[in-house]
């Protein structure tokens, strides 16, 4: 049987069309989902200035893994799921919630066995206000597919008012547990208005096993 060798291909945002390095027999695609956006934050109304108020963090992004066994042509249609957007600066009190994050995809297109296509969630956004945090992206499922979900992003803690804090909860990590890609925005801190903060993108890296 012929000899084997591996490479990595590493896709970090946007939409792109992988194509195997020549030689390649199969391959194991891996997959983050963006991490979801936090909510605005408003100074509690009302009472004096510099009374903290703290938000609930995002949800993290989902994680997947599928495989593919390569029998001709071959390509794959590769969708890296940005970061949702923190709420809007919020007007008069307003306060606005953050997006969620988006899907971390990829098509299989042409000759081959194994997973079908592969499809990880982005985390949710936190939700107008203090309060909770936002659940993460539920784990990817499907025919030779495995997934893990995101991390919920963590509740506010202690009670917000005059001379009071409350701290901010943490943004959920993505489902493959690493901060770096996919994880929600933690939530803001502070006795001042101000737009929420974004969730972090998703990451796609494909191993190549190639015959030499």
């Amino acid at each position: 049987s012929a000899n084997l060798t591996q490479n990595i291909r590493t896709f970090s945002t946007g939409s792109t069309t992988y194509t195997p390095t020549t030689g390649t027999k199969y391959i194991t695609v891996y997959g983050i989902g963006g991490g979801g956006g936090g909510s605005s934050a408003s100074e509690l109304q009302g009472d004096e200035n510099q009374d903290g108020r703290g938000f609930g963090g995002a949800g993290g992004g989902s994680y997947g893994i599928a495989s593919y066994n390569i029998t001709g042509a071959f390509t794959g249609n590769v969708v890296i799921g940005a970061g949702g957007q923190g709420g809007a600066d919020p007007s008069t009190g307003q306060m606005f919630g953050g997006s969620t994050g988006g899907s971390t995809t990829f098509q299989p297109v042409g000759s081959y066995t194994g997973s079908a296509g592969l499809s990880i969630p982005g985390g949710s956004g936190a939700g107008a206000g203090s309060g909770s945090g936002a659940g993460g992206g539920a784990a990817p499922s499907g025919t030779n597919i495995i997934g893990f979900a995101g991390e919920s992003g963590e509740s506010n803690q202690g009670n917000g008012g005059e001379h009071q804090t409350q701290l901010p909860g943490r943004g959920g990590f993505g489902g493959q547990g690493d901060p770096t890609y996919g994880k929600g925005a933690s939530g803001r801190s502070g006795a001042t208005e101000g737009a929420g903060g974004d969730g972090t993108d998703g990451l796609m890296y494909i191993f190549e096993y190639i015959s030499t």
